[in-house]
């Protein structure tokens, strides 16, 4: 039943709710595209997938021999053996000084801390990945529903404009039969309340087509370009039965490869945070020139070529401490990813649900419908046949449209469960969002 497609007509009576498609029409895939390419949440999560893709090249320069180069040049005094065995007066000497320096250090063995920290680097660039493509999903979610929201609004509006109008019509009769003498006045009065619950629906119904608007205009950052058109959901990608859907999430909803991504680089963390216990292995080569007064030492020269191990180790425990942090990092990533797996599970049982409902609903509500429109249908002959007022025609009209609200809110409603049960379980909305994400 899931994957059945919408049906693409209701009835005969409900087709003329339905606003044609003008080749000027912005349709709904077109919306999704410029949202998810203009919104500012959108290109904050590619800065930061681009951040994290810098991280990656910065752990990787550790790979490679960092230069150093050193100058300094001013004036020195010295007091010290040597000045003392060549000056004779006061054991003291002054001169001019200039120096310069210039290493390289290459690390030779660092007990895998490098691998680690690039290996860390990638999942958490893997992560920032996830999380654009998630933006994105949830940002071309909103503006279908944005997109929804104006179109069915405006339906609502216009349907209302109309049944303003023909209750207006009703109650006109009504109010000549009055006046001439064939009518009831406590009919008058009764269409004047239905005239007036015409009038509150259409108010609100433009009151609703202004928050739609207001909340399309923030999710898609511009006005409609042009009239909006009824989308063409195909529903063929969803899967045949729940598991199958939760299982297909787990494996692709950009939140569970963000949390997949954020517990591999925990783990990777962990695992520089112990080899940084252990001791460093570099090679170094350095040359160093100094000139100054033979009063004071004279000009020397320095050139090493050598291996030095380094083995940082704080009484106060940082590097122990720094390693335990790891380790429960690593653990609270892990259950993280668990409680995502449950996260997701539950969204789509609720979004599955809420489809059904909605299909019922909509199956109903057509139905309903067409027992209505029979029903006026019979109202209006007995009319015509004098076996019913106009009063009673007026009211059937009424109940008649108020049923066809209840149709077009179910029929958007559909609409709307199908694109959240796509969104739960990390379906592209549109054909064109496959590109963007």
């Amino acid at each position: 039943m899931i994957r059945s497609l919408y049906r693409s007509t209701c009835l005969l009576g409900f087709v003329t709710l339905i606003m044609p498609t003008p080749s000027s029409a912005e349709t709904l895939e077109d919306a999704v595209l410029y949202a998810i390419k203009n919104h500012p949440l959108v290109m904050a999560a590619q800065a930061s997938e681009k951040a994290a893709v810098q991280s990656v090249k910065e752990e990787k320069s550790r790979y490679y021999p960092t230069a150093s180069v050193g100058l300094g040049f001013g004036r020195v005094f010295a007091d010290n053996t040597t000045t003392r065995g060549l000056s004779v007066t006061r054991g003291t000497g002054y001169s001019w000084y200039g120096d310069g320096t210039a290493s390289i250090n290459q690390t030779v063995y660092d007990w895998s801390a490098t691998d680690n920290s690039v290996s860390a680097a990638k999942f958490r660039r893997n992560s920032a990945d996830a999380s654009l493509d998630n933006q994105q999903s949830s940002i071309a979610f909103q503006a279908a529903q944005a997109y929804i929201q104006v179109l069915r609004s405006q339906i609502l509006m216009q349907q209302a404009q109309a049944h303003l109008t023909a209750m207006k019509s009703f109650r006109d009769r009504i109010q000549t039969l009055v006046s001439d003498g064939g009518g009831d006045r406590s009919e008058l009065t009764r269409a004047d309340d239905i005239v007036l619950l015409a009038d509150n629906a259409l108010n609100q119904y433009t009151t609703d087509h202004t928050v739609a608007l207001a909340n399309y205009i923030e999710i898609i950052g511009r006005e409609p370009d042009g009239d909006l058109s009824n989308p063409d959901i195909n529903l063929q990608r969803l899967p045949n039965a729940i598991d199958e859907a939760i299982s297909l999430a787990i494996k692709m909803h950009p939140q569970m490869k963000m949390a997949q991504s954020e517990a591999n680089a925990a783990y990777y963390e962990k695992e520089k945070e112990e080899a940084n216990l252990l001791p460093n292995l570099n090679a170094e080569l350095s040359y160093t020139k100094r000139d100054q007064r033979d009063l004071i030492g004279g000009e020397s020269e320095d050139r090493r070529a050598l291996l030095r191990m380094n083995w940082d180790i704080s009484f106060g425990g940082a590097e122990l401490a720094s390693q335990r942090r790891a380790e429960q990092l690593e653990k609270e990533a892990a259950q993280n990813y668990e409680a995502q797996k449950r996260t997701i599970a539950r969204d789509i049982r609720v979004a599955w649900a809420s489809h059904n409902l909605a299909q019922k609903q909509h199956t109903n509500e057509q139905d309903r419908y067409k027992t209505v429109q029979n029903t006026y249908g019979t109202f209006k002959e007995q009319y015509e046949g004098g076996q019913k007022s106009i009063l009673e025609l007026m009211i059937a009209e009424d109940q008649s449209f108020a049923v066809q609200q209840n149709l077009i809110n179910a029929r958007y409603r559909e609409m709307e469960s199908a694109y959240a049960l796509m969104s739960v379980i990390g379906l592209p909305i549109t054909t064109h969002n496959d590109g963007a994400s």
